[in-house]
């Protein structure tokens, strides 16, 4: 071989979902957290009133919370970067970069998390958010290229979500056919 390229070609397998369009709402190192609780919310996160009994919940229990979310207020990403920098609580807010192909992307998370979009829409409040009841996940590796989500207790729902929209994606094709 005459090439002077002496670096190899890798590839991983992974046994999870990756999301692209995931955005570190606080700037932070590439990381992994194990066995983590993820919350999707399906809107903006103006004050920290709205989050202050999930941020109090979690401090006691020293749980990793992973929260995936439309956007956040400065203030509430200033609260939350200081305290992830001093170790104080990791709660730790991930933006959905909502756009036309990202509009069902909290639900796919939500899929592979295990747990349910929290919406205004079905009546729901941020602050009503109980962590206990929160499922974990196996894992979740936060790069700057997006996220993989790690979850084997899931694997049958992703499996059968997949499914779902594929035959959305057919049945929507032949009808567009029409």
């Amino acid at each position: 071989n005459d090439s002077k390229d002496n670096s190899l070609d890798v590839v991983e397998l992974n046994t999870g979902s990756f999301f692209s369009d995931i955005i570190p709402a606080i700037e932070i190192k590439s990381t992994k957290f194990i066995s983590s609780k993820v919350i999707c919310i399906d809107g903006f996160v103006e004050s920290i009133s709205e989050i202050h009994r999930l941020l109090e919940d979690a401090s006691s229990s020293k749980e990793n919370i992973i929260i995936f979310l439309r956007g956040l207020s400065n203030d509430v990403r200033h609260t939350l970067k200081v305290n992830y920098d001093r170790g104080s609580l990791t709660v730790l807010p991930l933006i959905d970069k909502y756009d036309l192909e990202g509009v069902n992307l909290l639900n796919d998370i939500a899929v592979v998390s295990g747990t349910d979009v929290v919406s205004s829409f079905k009546g729901q409040l941020i602050n009503a958010i109980d962590i206990a009841s929160i499922p974990r996940v196996d894992s979740i590796d936060i790069t700057s290229s997006g996220c993989l989500i790690e979850n084997s207790s899931t694997a049958n729902l992703v499996d059968q979500h997949i499914s779902f929209l594929q035959k959305k994606i057919l049945d929507s094709d032949s009808d567009s056919a029409k």
